[in-house]
């Protein structure tokens, strides 16, 4: 959940159509709300669950396809007073909690933060334990995982900050909500490892998604398909991209992001969509089902890092650290 090239159509990639769908649609462009414009692929109408009512006005909208994303400032703390500089690999969240490695103004060592949220305002801000490496961070809804500067595999439940035993290389990982099931990468990405977490230690693993013809980093899985991320050369241009693959190892996807140059920030993956954004604010938005792109839409957030907290509500962390919420 942890921070992130290849086009996405069907089986195909998709960010080198920048909106437009396969079969000849020409490229057009709408406004919308968010400040910006949208450019729309073929016809998006997805299936989403219905979500509990929001009190709160959203600060801004934006359309993607025939659908309505709400965004929420949220607010109550500011990480700049609290002079805190987070360290983004990556960013996570459970229901109640968001959760980056940093440091406060004065410290010599990176902690694991814990940022608390209730509904649209940050509620309280702590360190809850010392972290190392920024690549490993992740979250099953109920444990954090990361890693220590003594490589030990450490997490936090939510009380308590546990230190695990001294692990042996590992390295971005993903985790399943719910559940004990984590997945790694091993031998530099070059396949997938599935295990499950026991007191500190990745036990009974066995290999998830084999070698494939590009290295593999997981940002995402549940208990039906695992996203990986990766990148391609395109036109002289390096180009993320994320693959989803079903709990056999079959590839079903692949979701094409921006090119290096343009300065991609990161991916999630929610209920319905898949995200990826660049550095001036741009969304490119899919349909997780089908792989088709939904759009790419222009907004005035400045977009970093990004966590699915639940369904297909983001919180996203801005150029300007400060925290949103979009409820896509």
């Amino acid at each position: 959940m942890q921070n992130d090239d290849e086009t996405c159509s069907d089986r195909d990639s998709s960010g080198a159509f920048v909106g437009v769908p396969r079969g000849g649609v020409r490229r057009w462009k709408r406004k919308v709300l968010g400040g910006g414009t949208a450019n729309p692929a073929a016809s998006s109408a997805v299936s989403v669950p219905n979500r509990a009512p929001v009190s709160t006005p959203p600060t801004t909208t934006f359309k993607f396809g025939e659908h309505e994303a709400k965004v929420y400032d949220l607010k109550g703390i500011d990480l700049k007073q609290q002079e805190i500089t987070p360290n983004f690999g990556h960013l996570v969240a459970t229901g109640e909690a968001m959760y980056f490695h940093g440091k406060k103004k004065g410290d010599e060592e990176q902690s694991l933060w814990q940022l608390k949220y209730s509904h649209e305002e940050l509620t309280g801000i702590s360190p809850v334990g010392l972290s190392a490496d920024i690549a490993v961070l992740a979250t099953n809804g109920k444990n954090v995982y990361c890693e220590s500067r003594e490589n030990t595999f450490d997490w936090y439940d939510g009380k308590t900050f546990h230190t695990g035993k001294k692990n042996t290389g590992i390295r971005p990982i993903a985790a399943v909500a719910g559940k004990d099931t984590l997945y790694t990468y091993t031998k530099m990405g070059e396949t997938i490892t599935k295990g499950r977490f026991d007191n500190g230690e990745i036990k009974d693993a066995v290999e998830a998604i084999g070698k494939q013809s590009f290295s593999m980093t997981p940002v995402y899985a549940d208990d039906k398909e695992i996203f990986v991320r990766s990148e391609v050369k395109k036109d002289g241009k390096n180009v993320e991209f994320l693959a989803s693959f079903d709990t056999n190892g079959k590839e079903l996807h692949r979701f094409d992001g921006f090119p290096s140059n343009e300065n991609p920030y990161g991916w999630t993956v929610t209920t319905n969509y898949v995200v990826h954004v660049k550095a001036k604010g741009v969304f490119r938005i899919y349909d997780r089902a089908t792989g088709k792109l939904i759009a790419d839409v222009a907004t005035k957030l400045k977009p970093y890092r990004m966590a699915t907290i639940t369904g297909n509500d983001v919180l996203v962390y801005d150029l300007d650290k400060r925290f949103y919420r979009v409820d896509f």
